[in-house]
């Protein structure tokens, strides 16, 4: 399958005039995209459908094209008969490939993280790696004293071509709302103010007709924001091929998987920290020699200009990647200096808290948290960041019941042709969920996962795992007991969508089991705990005997079973009753109402009670 691929087809050039198009009225045939545009494909269809939209009609021109006519309308194959061939002449090549079916519970791809399949995960990684130790081989430290970075390329990456007329015309564009809205000096003055402080430049005269590759930008207006006014750019705009400069761009690892680690670092400790770098963006420079694809125009005197970004620009699709990689090597570095060995613990907690441009993370005392969030200022300052810390709480999400109901909703309208209107009851229950949404703002849920500290306390953990007919999921509770008290709190859960092809219900129970012990492999190597009891449990007794039992099960068993033995001690497991399973809520959806009600998060009752 090419999901994972950024450009499947380049675009294809629209039929010019020639006498074929004449023939071709002369037989009622009309073609729709009969000019000079080259425009990018908005639709592939595979070779496993393509027979269902031919009616069977087709015409055969005297220049050797043929027309052949489908359900969407005329269309016209072969190619283009020259003496001056063309690389953008229009042809059509069928190549018959056999793809599977897309699972509909594929979609949701963030739902898996930490619970993503090992090998999977093992693949990946070394790709994500490889483009990053890439990167840092480009990095330098300029004269002013500022990172300098190359942009990621794409190995192979497509050709970009100049786009300045789509420039031109997106500017105009920009330019009239301005006026319209009286933003338009206001708008200038930022621009001007970025000219100053050195975060864009203008292109020297001489070089404006030399190639480059423009971003159209337009303007972003929030009333109540420190930054009212403010250009935002479109790195995604194509040129005339179909290529945009994202597509010729590393995007680097997918940073988004990084937040429930962040998460779970944030509600550890008894003070949770959230600090951010000062305009971040604009710390790093660009490489001059990469500067001409980040052009953009402006005015000057009601004169078009051209300026282009000497620092990295938000909204390009590689800038949260090189951001967060520069950061990183900024403190790695700084840990092989001995003028900074007495900060180590505050530069590996920063190295293992960046999300982006944010800090997070949590400390034990007031005491730590004055001391990291000196030397963290410090310690970022040497690479020319202005570190900004701050103390706050905030809850972690928790309505993994919730969530469900519009993943099935989706799975039972996924089988409707596109053109055919959603049925009524779908329509109000997916209309009862959202207004329901709301009610999620009552609910106050403790940062801190704790009470006490470590030395102060017994903890365990306690990882439920349960499916239904639809859905699978884990759970996964912290149990903390001092001498007088003892305290719940839900870590971390996930629930699955389950396959289109129907599966018996044990081996959806293997399923839940299986993500289980990936997410608590997860939790584990990203909270720090010298010694802790962990307890699975599951109310399917099948499972529970597939797990302990060392037999040659059926394939799809076996190499599940195989791996919850690998990542988990099999003395763990336990059974539960089902309707002591708090697991059983995500695996079949609830109201948010119904949620609030259980107060699920804080765990079952019995988990409170003593083992005896």
């Amino acid at each position: 399958m090419a999901f994972d691929q950024d450009i499947i087809c380049h675009g294809i050039p629209s039929i010019n005039n020639g006498p074929w198009i004449q023939e071709l009225l002369n037989n009622n045939i009309i073609l729709t995209d009969v000019s000079q545009t080259f425009d990018p494909i908005d639709i592939l269809i595979g070779a496993d459908v393509l027979g269902k939209l031919m009616t069977g009609r087709l015409h055969n021109l005297e220049c050797g094209m043929t027309a052949i006519e489908t359900r969407l309308d005329w269309t016209l194959m072969g190619k283009k008969p020259t003496l001056n061939y063309s690389e953008n002449d229009a042809a059509l090549i069928v190549t018959s490939m056999y793809v599977q079916e897309a699972d509909i519970s594929n979609f949701w791809s963030l739902g898996v993280i930490g619970i993503t399949d090992p090998i999977e995960t093992k693949s990946k990684k070394l790709a994500e790696q490889e483009i990053c130790e890439r990167f840092r081989e480009t990095v330098v430290i300029n004269n002013d004293k500022r990172y300098e970075v190359c942009l990621p390329w794409k190995e192979n990456h497509p050709q970009l071509e100049s786009n300045k007329e789509i420039a031109q015309r997106r500017l105009q564009i920009t330019t009239d709302k301005l006026k319209k809205q009286g933003l338009y000096e206001e708008y200038d003055q930022v621009l001007m103010k970025w000219l100053d402080e050195g975060i864009i430049e203008r292109v020297p005269v001489d070089e404006e007709n030399s190639w480059g590759h423009y971003l159209p930008h337009r303007h972003v207006l929030k009333i109540n924001s420190t930054t009212r006014l403010r250009p935002v750019f479109d790195a995604s705009a194509k040129s005339k091929n179909g290529i945009s400069l994202n597509q010729c761009l590393e995007t680097g690892p997918n940073l988004i998987e990084l937040i429930p680690s962040m998460l779970l670092r944030f509600r550890e400790k008894e003070i949770g920290v959230i600090s951010d770098i000062e305009k971040a963006f604009w710390q790093i420079s660009v490489t001059p020699k990469d500067r001409n694809v980040l052009r953009f125009l402006w005015w000057k005197n009601d004169v078009i200009e051209v300026l282009r970004h000497s620092r990295v620009v938000f909204g390009v699709t590689s800038s949260s990647f090189i951001l967060a990689a520069t950061v990183k090597l900024h403190l790695e570095l700084l840990s092989k200096e001995d003028k900074f060995k007495d900060m180590l613990t505050s530069i590996i907690k920063l190295i293992s808290s960046f999300y982006v441009d944010n800090c997070v993370t949590s400390v034990d005392s007031l005491k730590e948290l004055h001391q990291f969030k000196e030397e963290s200022t410090l310690l970022m300052a040497e690479g020319g960041f202005n570190f900004r810390s701050h103390k706050i709480f905030d809850p972690i999400g928790f309505a993994c019941p919730v969530l469900l109901l519009p993943k099935l909703l989706l799975q039972k309208i996924n089988t409707l042709k596109w053109d055919i209107e959603v049925p009524q009851e779908i329509k109000e229950d997916f209309e009862k969920w959202y207004h329901q949404l709301k009610l999620l703002e009552e609910v106050k849920v403790p940062r801190w996962i704790s009470s006490t500290h470590k030395t102060e306390r017994q903890t365990s953990f306690h990882v439920f795992v349960d499916a239904s007919q639809v859905a699978y999921a884990a759970v996964i509770y912290m149990r903390t007991q001092t001498d007088t008290d003892t305290k719940i709190q839900l870590i971390a859960a996930k629930s699955r969508v389950s396959p289109n092809k129907k599966m018996t219900i044990p081996r959806l129970e293997l399923l839940a089991a299986t993500i289980g012990a990936r997410l608590m492999k997860s939790v584990l190597e990203t909270m720090v705990y010298d010694q802790q009891e962990i307890y699975f449990w599951s109310d399917s007794t099948t499972v529970l005997t597939w797990i302990q039992q060392e037999r040659q099960w059926a394939t799809f068993v076996w190499n599940r079973v195989q791996e919850i033995r690998k990542i988990t001690n099999i003395e763990c497991w336990r059974y539960v009753r089902g309707v002591w399973n708090p697991a059983d809520l995500p695996s079949r959806g609830c109201t948010t109402s119904h949620l609030i009600e259980s107060k699920w998060w804080e765990g079952p009752d019995w988990l409170y009670n003593s083992e005896e």
